[in-house]
């Protein structure tokens, strides 16, 4: 049966009503699955079922947090259960979605979570119903239950790594190195899988868990102890020996890495059996006279009491009551204090089993006096010095003291593997969580030193102290690394140097008796293993965080942090002799060239990039690296000539070169597609033009340097540059003025200057002129600029004239660009066909003049249409002539007038005065113009029959007002208006209709 989903609301009592709402919904769109849903009514601090709570939150699937403003306010449940949410170990698989129930700010620590229905739409919106906005909620959850990922054992660390047998057979055969067979034993039994071999691993245990206990006891001498001992020894080794794949259990890499250290138990000390040796001489200093005088000597009574004590004490040890026989030595030091090493024997065994190795390491760690610790030194220093001086000694000293060492250096060991610490996945929101526990460390280490040198010669935590230095441990020790001199230079981060504390601690292990190049390769094996476990575990987060639509971690920052732990690696342990998959530079060469490295480990790639191109077009480190202080085009180049030969680097390069090329090419074709696709939305989800601009502008510049990085065959690079430009790309880039083509105002705003930048491209350019480009910008300047403005200028705006006038300018600038008859046609019909605004008009003598408001300096309308006309003319004479302009001018000043007059003069002529008699005449004195410029019949036609007596104005007097005399109205001489000659005119104007029109056809040359 499936498990169930298992869903914790966390809210504020405030919102109640919110919740109970959610849980129906939740439970009808989980429809067919089992959901078990919990909030803190029945789980929080001071409750009975705090506990059950814990482990229940701590196996959720799903956390959903009903947020308002009331939600972190004083409550102390909600700031447990927020609490729980941030830790630091919480589980991969827990997805964690906020649900916004009412409008409120949103603090910084939720962001980093989905937000559901939005961050500006809360679930108590006005206008919305609440019940759709929860099942927006419930969906989303399905959702995001549907992409968690699959729940991780807790302490698997080794993520995704899996080593391989051999790696295990070496590792179990180290353990078995030790005094103690716990560890390996402990390893063995949990990842036997097959019957007969967990059978074998239950009865070695059985057997030496009672060896040891038969030591602890003092049931048996030291040499059928070590002789049981090395037995049961070789029988594990035998085992290790020869196991295989099918006799372990599925996963048990997973085991593997949980049982590195073995746990707490019985310490591994041995009770001597040996008779009690009676001192003779107290601690005190002793000289050959101060014996005869029986000074410094022990008395039939302190001889005595001290076996007498002595006794009680194997007593006690063997009832398992450590500390009163810890007493019984005690009393004997104090009162006595006799020069013998099995009582300093008794006092260290009995000590150690009494406080145990685990509370005396700890306080080692977290009192700078260590007084238990204290204890141990002296009684190491003290039983050493008797021995050697062959006062009481013991057989067994040596094998305690060894024991003693053992169980304090595995006690540090597993306090240091609980540490929470992981420098790979501490980074980025991570690292604010990690405490520091650097300074416990550095304290580890003072402690684990004193007991070598003072206790016994015991490497086991050195060697982990060593791999930890190296990088390969809990924390990163290394600020930076550097490149001086072909020579790689790490600089600590603490107060010491690296490479010299960890020759030291190397020393160290070399004079406790190992060979130098065992250790080396045993420890090499070690940091190898774990660096590659170590990358395996970064893999594993940045898949979860981006599956969670989270990401708190720093990818780059952990990845250098590998680098540089691989880097230490090769410069302690070196690399010669070593296969691929074993080689440091190898493995850190896959960190930074994943690209170019022939079958690259799968957990290797990240999408993390190095390098990038300069202005000149050469490899340089990606700025990003900036922030690390780390020069990964250096460093890449010292691993590849240590790792491949000198010469190898002229190989690679190139291939570098190639691949940050095409990386580089592909982003630059990435953020152009984006910007297109942006700028096809026509509602809010179209991009910034602005923005979109910048972006291109950056397009441009990195297609600039793509050029320059292989200007043989990157000519399409500088074609897609100029095809951009010249308007064949998304966006306008020149602008055409009224004198010359110049760049977009917002190209100059943004520092860009298009123009400039184009010859630039066009001179460097193979396929592209000058000459090629000037069609195409012109027609691009046409459609997208010229014509829209005109389109969309207001037809009979008379304030906007000199904006109008510019317009037309930059069409005739359009042609001096490219001579294309279109752009000269749009400004010879608005010149004569005045679609937006009147050009010209025609005087009383009937030549034609600017109009009234077209006197714009430098802008003459009549030069200019006579000047289109003689270009245009060959193409359609009936359309271009100035004739035709002729005729077209009339027609329009002649709809003017003939507009003006019925406007503007009353049809009753009783009704006249003098202004409508004025403008009257200046209507006959226009038509008669208009007549001369274009000679018509018809424009004649109305002051004809005006002056007739036929119209609106009485131009004759009348006597006494009812008989019409053949004067001139008396207000006809205010103007100077003789009706009679006027008619006389007109009437001469309609007879010698021919003559005027050959006269004007003289004019236009259309008649020689």
């Amino acid at each position: 049966m499936a498990a169930p989903v298992r869903i914790f609301l966390s809210y504020h009592f405030a919102d109640t009503g919110v919740a109970e709402g959610l849980k129906k919904h939740l439970l009808a769109t989980f429809a067919g699955m089992e959901v078990a849903v919990y909030d803190r009514s029945s789980t929080y601090p001071g409750t009975d079922s705090v506990q059950g709570g814990e482990a229940w939150l701590r196996w959720a699937d799903l956390c959903l947090v009903i947020y308002s403003a009331d939600y972190l306010t004083q409550e102390t449940s909600l700031e447990w259960e927020w609490a729980k949410r941030l830790e630091k170990e919480r589980r991969p698989s827990l997805q964690v979605l906020v649900v916004l129930a009412r409008n409120s700010a949103i603090p910084q620590d939720f962001r980093y979570f989905p937000i559901t229905p939005g961050a500006t739409d809360p679930v108590m919106r006005e206008g919305i119903e609440r019940d759709r906005q929860l099942l927006r909620v419930a969906q989303t959850t399905r959702l995001l239950y549907a992409s968690r990922s699959e729940p991780v054992e807790p302490g698997y660390l080794a993520g995704d790594f899996k080593p391989d047998l051999a790696g295990a057979r070496r590792h179990l055969l180290q353990l078995c190195d030790q005094l103690s067979l716990k560890p390996a034993l402990a390893l063995l039994r949990k990842i036997a899988g097959e019957a007969r071999l967990k059978k074998t691993v239950y009865e070695l245990e059985d057997n030496y868990g009672e060896v040891l206990r038969q030591g602890r006891l003092a049931k048996i001498p030291l040499p059928e102890y070590q002789e049981k001992s090395a037995v049961l020894r070789a029988d594990v080794q035998y085992i290790i020996g020869q196991l295989q794949e099918q006799e372990l259990i599925p996963g048990w890499q997973a085991a593997f890495w949980q049982a590195t250290h073995s746990q707490p138990g019985p310490a591994s000390v041995f009770t001597p059996v040996e008779e009690i040796t009676i001192p003779e001489t107290l601690h005190v200093p002793v000289s050959a006279s101060s014996v005869a005088d029986n000074l410094g000597v022990l008395s039939y009574q302190q001889k005595t009491e001290f076996r007498r004590q002595l006794l009680l004490c194997q007593d006690a040890i063997g009832i398992e009551n450590y500390t009163r026989a810890h007493s019984h030595c005690e009393h004997v030091r104090t009162h006595i204090d006799p020069q013998s090493a099995q009582l300093y024997e008794y006092l260290l065994i009995t000590y150690l089993q009494k406080e145990t190795p685990e509370r005396i390491a700890l306080d080692a760690v977290d009192d700078d006096k260590h007084q238990l610790l204290n204890h141990i030194l002296m009684y190491a220093s003290r039983l050493r010095e008797y021995q050697q001086a062959g006062l009481c000694q013991s057989q067994s000293a040596t094998f305690n003291l060894r024991a003693c060492a053992e169980e304090l250096s595995e006690a540090m060991a597993r306090l240091y593997d609980g540490l929470p610490n992981n420098q790979v996945t501490d980074t980025g929101k991570h690292a604010d969580e990690a405490p520091d526990n650097r300074a416990l460390l550095g304290r580890c280490r003072e402690m684990a030193e004193l007991i070598y040198r003072s206790v016994f010669p015991y490497t086991g935590f050195l060697e982990t102290l060593v791999v930890e230095l190296c990088g390969g441990g809990k924390f990163d020790w290394i600020q930076s690394v550097e490149v001086s001199g072909d020579e790689l230079v790490f600089l600590s981060r603490e107060r010491f140097e690296l490479e010299t504390s960890i020759n030291e601690l190397l020393n160290l292990l070399v004079a406790s008796g190992l060979q130098r190049p065992y250790l080396e390769q045993r420890l090499r094996y070690q940091l190898l293993l774990r660096l590659k476990a170590k990358r395996s575990v970064l893999q594993r987060q940045l898949i979860d965080e981006t599956r969670h639509l989270r990401h708190f971690s720093d990818p780059r920052l952990a990845v250098l942090r590998q680098v540089q732990a691989c880097l230490m690696g090769y410069q302690i342990f070196g690399d010669a002799g070593y296969a691929d998959d074993a080689s440091f530079l190898r493995m850190a060469i896959e960190y930074l060239l994943p690209g170019l490295v022939l079958n690259p480990s799968n957990d290797a790639a990240l999408p993390l990039r190095w390098f990038d191109l300069d202005a000149e077009g050469e490899v340089r480190t990606h700025p990003d690296c900036a922030a690390y202080h780390f020069d990964a085009l250096a460093v890449v180049g010292k691993m590849v000539r240590d790792h491949a030969g000198k010469t190898s680097w002229l190989q690679v390069a190139p291939n570098i070169m190639e691949t940050v090329f095409y990386q580089y090419v592909n982003d630059v074709r990435e953020q152009y597609e984006q910007v297109q696709r942006g700028l096809q939305w026509t509602d809010i989800r179209r991009i910034n033009d602005l923005d979109a601009r910048q972006k291109i502008i950056d397009c441009l510049q990195r297609w600039q340097v793509a050029f320059q990085a292989y200007p043989q065959h990157g000519q399409e690079y500088l074609d897609v540059s100029i095809r951009e430009i010249a308007g064949m790309g998304l966006m306008r880039w020149l602008h055409l003025g009224a004198n010359q083509l110049g760049t977009h105002p917002d190209s100059l705003a943004l520092g860009f200057d298009a123009r400039t930048y184009l010859k630039e491209l066009v001179a460097r350019s193979t396929h592209w002129t000058e000459d090629l480009l000037r069609p195409i910008i012109a027609a691009h300047l046409f459609v997208h600029q010229l014509q829209p403005a005109y389109e969309q200028f207001p037809a009979g705006d008379e304030e906007r004239r000199k904006e109008l006038t510019a317009l037309l300018m930059r069409y005739l600038q359009a042609y001096r660009l490219h001579p294309d008859a279109g752009y000269l046609d749009v400004v010879f019909r608005e010149l004569t066909e005045e679609h937006k605004l009147p050009w010209m008009d025609i005087g009383y003598e009937g030549k034609g003049h600017p109009w009234a408001g077209a006197q714009i300096p430098g802008f003459d309308p009549q030069t200019i249409v006579k000047e289109l006309s003689r270009e245009l003319l060959t193409l359609d004479p009936d359309r271009y002539s100035m004739l035709a302009v002729r005729k077209a001018l009339a027609e329009k000043r002649y709809r003017d007038q003939e507009t003006r007059y019925f406007r503007e003069i009353s049809e009753f002529k009783h009704e006249n005065r003098q202004p409508e008699r004025e403008v009257a005449i200046d209507i006959i004195r226009r038509m008669k113009g208009i007549f001369r410029h274009y000679p018509d019949i018809r424009f004649l036609e109305l002051p004809w029959r005006e002056l007739n007596g036929k119209g609106r104005i009485r131009w004759q007097a009348n006597l006494f007002g009812l008989l019409r005399l053949p004067e001139n109205h008396f207000e006809n001489e205010y103007f100077i208006f003789d009706y009679k000659s006027e008619r006389a005119e007109i009437r001469m104007y309609r007879e010698t209709l021919v003559h005027w029109m050959e006269q004007v056809l003289r004019e236009t040359g259309d008649m020689v």
